[in-house]
């Protein structure tokens, strides 16, 4: 509405704000795209950018790296506890082979 001799009436005003207003219509990604990169960023913004994204990545990996050798510390230590266990078990074996010796030849013997 075009105001009539600069002034509105209450009627024009409200139809004014009830009218719909058009949606704009979307910008395509390659419009978007150029928008974005037409004004460059200093180089000093991308370094700082940067610098963050990759502080963000190295505890990261730092972290992962941790969890993995925490995981890799636990498979050593029962590892360890199997492996002291089994050389027991032998130690008593041959212990008990020492105390009494067996007079069994073989599968052909008949006490096999």
């Amino acid at each position: 509405m075009k105001p009539n001799e600069g002034k509105w009436t209450k009627a024009e005003i409200m139809q004014m704000l009830l009218a719909p207003r058009p949606k704009p219509a979307p910008k395509s990604a390659a419009v978007k795209a150029k928008e974005r990169w037409s004004q460059p960023k200093p180089i000093e913004a991308v370094v700082r950018d940067e610098a963050a994204h990759n502080e963000t990545l190295i505890e990261r990996l730092r972290a992962e790296r941790e969890k993995a050798r925490q995981a890799e510390d636990r498979r050593a230590y029962y590892q360890g506890v199997i492996d002291r266990v089994w050389q027991s078990q032998l130690d008593c074996q041959a212990e008990l082979r020492g105390l009494h010796p067996s007079f069994h030849r073989g599968p052909g013997d008949p006490d096999w």
